[in-house]
This record gives C-alpha cells, structure tokens and sequence, in this order.
C-alpha cells in the first residue's frame, strides 16, 4: 500500500463439498470487472492528481490473465477451514440434541407403557376382589333363619284372616334377620381390614 508496488498471489482451494460452491452468471463477473475497473480508473486519476503518476504507471495491472479477450479468473468465497469447524460443530451438536430427546422421548413412552400395563393389572385385581367380596350370586349367598321364616310363612297361612296372631313369629324372624345383618357386617369390616 501507498508507496511500495505488491503483488498479486494466487490461491487455491479444493472444495470438499460440493454444496458449498456458489456459481456466479457471466453477467456477474462483468458486472464485478467493470467496477473493478472503474475503482482502479478512481485510483489512477488520484493518484495523478496528486502527483504520483510515476508510482501508479510502474503498478502492475489489476487483472494479469494470459490470453487477451478471455475474461480473468474468478475466485468464489470458499469458507475457511474454522468456519466449517464451527458449521460442522454446530451440525453435531444439533444431532446429540436430537438423539438426547429422542432417547428421552422413547424413554418416557416406556415408562408409561409400563404403568399403563401396571395400572391395567391392579384395575383387573380391583374389580375382581369386587366381585368375590362384595357382589356375591344369589347362589353363593346363605339363606338365613329358614326354619323362622317357614314358621311365618306357616302361621300367615293358617291365620290368613287373622294376621295379629303371627306377631310372635314376626318378632322372632326380625330378631334372628337383626342378628345375622351383625355378624355380616363384622365380617365384611375384618375381611377389609385384613386386605388393607
């Protein structure tokens, strides 16, 4: 700059990946030369202006190409090798926080498929301890104070016109029901203090 003369250095780089290519129309590229040039055309003439037009004539040209008509070449911005260190980077760690929720996802599916299962087994349990403690058959039930109750039955026959007669038996069937309705009930209150 300023007052020393530099020289143009040509670089390459190989592209590992091909997405990474940006391609440019023609139509770009002399576009891009015509401001180039008219940006060295700014330079020259204040460099004239101010009295170095020695300097700017011994300055080689901007676009060295070998064969006249043939437009220069163009280098793309290619990333550098840490700015694809840092895409790559940020690509892996989107992909360990993928499969970190991933994993956590199918996790929790099987903890509640689990529980669901779990959940389903003590519902089954439930409703069949329901059914055995609770809803017995007509069949499976005891009948109670049959030999009171044929005594009623038999006196309601022979007095069917004089039902005060029967009052004893009546009284002594309540008695007998009163009972066994006890003894049921404490029955069903230790069988439930058991099971808990």
């Amino acid at each position: 700059m300023g007052g020393q003369t530099s020289k143009t250095r040509k670089f390459t780089l190989e592209n590992e990946e091909p997405r990474n290519v940006i391609k440019v129309s023609d139509e770009v590229v002399s576009r891009l030369r015509k401001s180039m040039e008219e940006v060295l055309h700014i330079y020259m003439s204040c460099c004239m202006f101010r009295g170095k037009k020695k300097a700017a004539a011994e300055q080689p040209p901007l676009y060295a190409s070998g064969v006249e008509g043939q437009p220069p070449p163009f280098y793309h911005y290619e990333p550098s090798l840490t700015s694809l260190k840092i895409r790559q980077e940020a690509v892996d760690n989107l992909k360990k926080n993928d499969e970190y929720w991933e994993n956590r996802i199918k996790d929790l599916e099987k903890r509640h498929e689990k529980m669901r299962v779990i959940m389903e087994e003590e519902f089954t349990k439930a409703v069949e301890d329901f059914r055995v403690t609770r809803l017995r058959e007509p069949a499976e039930c005891p009948e109670l104070c049959t030999n009171v109750k044929k005594n009623v039955v038999d006196c309601y026959k022979m007095y069917s016109r004089e039902p005060m007669r029967c009052a004893k038996e009546v009284q002594a069937f309540t008695a007998c029901v009163d009972s066994n309705r006890i003894t049921i009930v404490e029955e069903a209150r230790c069988t439930a203090v058991k099971a808990s």
